[in-house]
């Protein structure tokens, strides 16, 4: 397929869960009421009388009827809590696109899932395995008569502890035998086209909290050549367990309540939410279709300083990644209204971010509006950028500035090239369309800058101001593998593994006991959830 090599892409279909919005509605107001509080700390209004809040902070509460997308109970047993939301919230998005109305064309339509951090059935099946180790030391304990210090009476004592233990856990760990497949990732995207009956690529990413913007701009580029006609783009973050926010907490990179423009208290709070987007071709886009916004440019970098679980302060990187965004729209950056950052909420960061902005704005008669969606939510970390992207893409379809909390020590310098807004303000349209930026990075060193437009349906002729085009590689060709390295078979290195391929014999043997303890996991009379029979 021939297509141009900045192609706009439409958003024809999105939705919204978090836990004082489920729906893009809900999530409108929410990002738009004039009462400017964190949604992901401080209770709402209208509490009952013993304190607790009148909405939940979380998503568990949301109850997905599984039956509707004929998933039978044996399998929804199974199912990580992830998969049934990110359901839901593909079916909310494909609604929103009048696809529930007419039938889908699902030969070339993808499913991008961006989750990070591990899914509720990874840790509960990594529980399992473990208490079956913890168990067996304890039944061991004191039993080994060589050992003068131990106590003679404590090995039956022992022994009660391990099998209350067992006991104690075995209902908190139902599961089935699917448990193993469901904890996997890519069964999301998988399970979502064989609901809707799509028959495209599916692929589970991550990315940090970079995760939904990588997974965004794989959506716009498999557009852009040709490779889709459609793409569903799901990112989705839960509290699945302690870990994540504990490792987080250690980095120092959490706070209570964590500011979006590096206020007094620095980092972030972890968050949940899960949303989708429905994308396609701008020229595939039919009478019938609704067009949130465009997508008319993306671009992702790396800042490439050794380490990891640092944001990039550099302002250099971040100002090229974005001068690239707007190449790739083929848009002056002056022409930008709105900025929208989900950054860390640390001084340095934000400090570099804003000046690598900055310079790119400065020649803007009117100051963009800088806004972050963190300011509502949290930061909802795998879904963040996603959560950005539709906030600009309801400001650019209603023509509204959504405002943003800023209290003092938070706002730009007098000079700068942003404002803040208070209030909601009607979003006034000059000599060029509408246009908003989402700035994101993610704690691994990923950069991402999107360049996103109002949809309008009678054609506009285009600015005229040179825009150096990035480089595009020719298609067809050839791509030389130079290098490459393993380690497997009992072999390390090109040279021994060859070895291993040109001897004629197979390396398949036991598993070490340090990976696969068969005492405590083999069991060859039976098939249980925590053992194995071969």
């Amino acid at each position: 397929m021939d297509l141009p090599p900045s192609e706009p892409v439409a958003i024809v279909g999105m939705s919204a869960l978090y836990p004082r919005a489920r729906g893009v509605e809900a999530f409108w107001d929410l990002v738009t009421a004039p009462r400017l509080r964190c949604a992901c700390t401080d209770p709402p209004a209208g509490e009952d009388p013993a304190g607790r809040p009148a909405v939940p902070h979380g998503l568990l509460d949301i109850e997905i009827d599984v039956a509707a997308f004929k998933i039978p109970p044996a399998q929804s047993a199974s199912m990580t809590r992830m998969q049934k939301l990110m359901l839901e919230a593909s079916r909310q998005a494909m609604s929103d696109a009048g696809l529930a109305d007419r039938p889908v064309r699902g030969e070339r339509f993808d499913v991008i899932v961006g989750v990070c951090a591990g899914l509720d059935r990874q840790y509960l099946n990594a529980l399992r395995v473990e208490a079956q180790r913890l168990a067996r030391d304890l039944r061991s304990a004191g039993q080994d008569g060589r050992d003068p210090d131990i106590d003679p009476d404590i090995g039956p004592a022992a022994g009660a502890a391990a099998a209350e233990l067992l006991e104690l856990l075995e209902p908190r760990l139902a599961g089935s035998p699917h448990d193993r497949v469901g904890e996997m990732a890519s069964t999301i995207p998988a399970r979502i086209a064989s609901v809707f009956k799509l028959r495209g690529r599916t692929l589970a990413l991550e990315a940090a909290d970079g995760t939904s913007l990588v997974a965004l701009a794989h959506a716009v580029g498999s557009l852009r050549r040709g490779d889709s006609d459609t793409v569903l783009v799901v990112a989705g973050q839960l509290r699945e367990s302690g870990l994540l926010a504990g490792a987080l907490d250690a980095k120092g990179l959490t706070s209570a309540c964590g500011h979006p423009f590096a206020g007094p208290g620095e980092g972030f709070t972890l968050a949940e939410g899960v949303s989708a987007v429905l994308l396609k071709r701008l020229s595939d886009v039919a009478e019938d279709d609704r067009v949130h916004a465009v997508i008319r440019g993306c671009a992702l970098g790396q800042d490439p300083r050794p380490g990891t679980f640092r944001y990039s302060v550099s302002v250099e990187h971040r100002r090229e990644v974005a001068e690239l965004a707007y190449r790739d729209a083929d848009v002056p950056a002056d022409s930008i209204g709105l900025v929208e950052c989900f950054g860390s909420g640390f001084r340095a960061e934000t400090q570099a971010e804003l000046t690598a902005l900055s310079g790119l704005y400065t020649g803007s008669p009117t100051k963009a509006v800088l806004g972050s969606v963190r300011d509502r939510l949290g930061h909802t970390f795998a879904n963040a950028g996603l959560a950005s992207v539709i906030k600009a893409a309801l400001a650019l379809h209603r023509g509204t500035l959504p405002p943003v909390w800023s209290p003092a020590g938070a706002l730009p310098a007098p000079g700068s090239a942003f404002r803040f807004l208070a209030s909601a303000q009607r979003w006034e349209r000059s000599a060029s369309p509408r246009r908003a930026a989402v700035s994101g990075a993610s704690l691994t060193g990923m950069l991402a800058h999107f360049v996103l437009e109002e949809h309008q349906a009678v054609p506009v002729p285009p600015e005229r101001r040179p825009v150096r085009r990035p480089v595009r590689v020719r298609e067809g060709e050839p791509v030389a593998v130079i290098s490459w390295g393993a380690h497997f078979a009992g072999a390390t290195g090109p040279a021994a593994v060859w070895d291993v391929f040109r001897s004629g014999r197979d390396r398949i043997g036991p598993l070490p006991t340090r990976i696969l303890d068969r005492e405590i996991y083999f069991d060859p009379s039976a098939l249980s959830l925590t053992h194995t029979y071969t």
